[in-house]
């Protein structure tokens, strides 16, 4: 009987079950209209609203119009976001009209829509314009002509500039948003003319690559507002010297000129055009973002503290005048980019004993960069796809870059330098230091 009881209770709780899948089919569901395919599953949807989810290419007509609400399975919702590529490389679509109560327009919504002259219809405001939403299609192209003159916005984001650009760029008070396309809008030669940007209280986003060469900028102060900025946001603003945070900002804080999230645990970004040579990256700091130093022309010396795990995708990149990385024991994976075009890179000192996991196969081409690791994991790191192809790997206690210390004059014998020269009152498990004339590894 006990059996019996164990296998019904079984089946009542698999026709629940069943029911409950039941349930979440019968009202979450695709419906389609004019080849336009709405969802009213999605994320970032509230109740009561759909997504546009795909298009239906074979039936798709030139001229669509999306309207305001769809029914799916009886019950009304409003057409609220656009999904990722839902409408990308479409040859048949002409033009769009787009609904009052549209909030997001997700990346590539419409991108490589190239016979896509016009769309209608933008909202006042837009919570979200995605990268490269707009990207090759006739409609952007057009701006340059069509648009008025001055800054251009479609829902809150400034899209581009029309016309002349001044030495000084202000964003208007309505701004919610800088698109990854705005430079792209802006003739090379306009915008390397712009000396000052001038950021509004109450925008929210600076999207991917959206000041991408404007080389003029040497001071960015971000506003209370702001929540986020994508990576590269400043690509290639190689004489910026600081970032400064407004006092408010729930977010981001900038140190010394340097930009962190709130809680100084994380590096977003460092600018290309501060004159430091030495940078030792604050212990506190945890995690570091894709791009940080990316450009970053003055710097000789760079050390990351213990306790990362992660140099993400080019954090260390087209630095012109890098000669020595001090990397931590704690390192587990580098990403794609790492060391590329960092010309005078002399010397990579890596004090993990695990081989990190490596995306990419530059390493072959630092012929003239040695590499220092632990004496206990040379042979690994000969034996590794990528590390192996270094061709000078040596261990760590051979390193000689002492910089800033004159060993002959010191009376300190108890004093502790790393060796970028800086005093060290807590030397870590594993790294070299200098005390009095004699170096040594902490164990």
């Amino acid at each position: 009987m006990k059996t019996f009881s164990k296998i019904k209770l079984s089946a009542k709780a698999l026709i629940v079950l069943l029911c409950s899948l039941t349930f979440v089919q019968l009202n979450a569901a695709v419906v389609e209209i004019d080849g336009v395919n709405y969802s009213n599953e999605g994320n970032g949807l509230a109740d009561g609203e759909a997504i546009i989810s795909g298009i239906n290419h074979g039936t798709i007509p030139a001229e669509v119009v999306i309207p305001e609400k769809v029914t799916i399975n009886d019950v009304e919702y409003t057409v609220a976001r656009i999904h990722r590529e839902a409408f990308a490389y479409n040859s048949t679509i002409t033009s769009v009209t787009l609904p009052a109560g549209l909030k997001y327009i997700d990346n590539y919504a419409f991108s490589q829509c190239q016979n896509l002259a016009e769309i209608k219809g933008f909202p006042e405001k837009l919570d979200y314009v995605g990268h490269a939403a707009f990207n090759n299609t006739k409609w952007l192209d057009s701006l340059k002509d069509t648009a008025p003159e001055g800054l251009y916005l479609i829902g809150g984001w400034a899209l581009g500039y029309v016309g002349e650009i001044p030495e000084t760029l202000t964003f208007p008070d309505k701004t919610i948003g800088i698109c990854d396309v705005f430079a792209t809008r802006i003739a090379y030669t306009s915008y390397y003319n712009v000396k000052k940007v001038v950021l509004n209280e109450g925008l929210k986003y600076i999207n991917y690559d959206a000041f991408e060469y404007f080389i003029g900028l040497t001071e960015i102060n971000l506003p209370a507002s702001l929540e986020v900025i994508e990576s590269e946001a400043f690509d290639c603003c190689f004489n910026i010297e600081r970032f400064t945070v407004a006092d408010g900002n729930a977010n981001y804080t900038a140190l010394d000129g340097v930009l962190y999230n709130k809680e100084k645990t994380k590096l977003i970004l460092y600018p290309s055009g501060k004159a430091d040579t030495n940078v030792v990256v604050d212990e506190n700091v945890t995690e570091i973002e894709e791009y940080a130093f990316y450009g970053a022309q003055y710097i000789k010396s760079l050390t990351i503290p213990e306790g990362i795990t992660t140099i993400p995708s080019q954090m260390i990149r087209q630095m012109s005048s890098l000669e020595t990385v001090i990397l931590p024991s704690t390192v587990n994976y580098f990403g794609f980019g790492i060391f590329v075009q960092c010309n005078k890179l002399k010397d990579i000192v890596l004090y993990a004993e695990e081989t990190p996991e490596y995306w990419g196969e530059n390493l072959s081409l630092l012929t003239e960069t040695t590499l220092y690791v632990p004496e206990t994991s040379i042979d690994a790191y000969k034996a590794h796809e990528y590390w192996g192809k270094m061709l000078n790997i040596k261990p760590i206690s051979e390193f000689s870059g002492v910089e800033n210390i004159d060993l002959d004059k010191s009376n300190i014998d108890d004093a502790i330098y790393n060796i970028q020269g800086q005093r060290i009152m807590t030397p870590q498990k594993g790294q070299l230091y200098i005390k009095g004339k004699t170096k040594y590894i902490q164990r």
